[in-house]
């Protein structure tokens, strides 16, 4: 029986350093049931993405430019 929803756990990431950013999707996406649905390398475009995209889980760099904690 299908309900329509899908299974998968949807993450963004958000990490500045763009080789962190890859290893981090390449290691979510080994996960089974997991999607990376989107990336950002700055706050201000994490937030926009989150409101558009609505993942389940956002991964997230605490110091980053843009709205981060530094």
């Amino acid at each position: 029986m299908t309900t329509g929803f899908s299974s998968a756990i949807k993450v963004l990431i958000v990490e500045d350093h763009i080789i962190y950013r890859i290893g981090l999707k390449l290691a979510i996406e080994s996960l089974p049931n997991h999607q990376v649905i989107g990336e950002a390398g700055e706050g201000q475009q994490a937030i926009l993405l989150a409101q558009e995209l609505k993942p389940d889980v956002i991964i997230m760099d605490v110091s980053m430019p843009l709205l981060g904690s530094r």
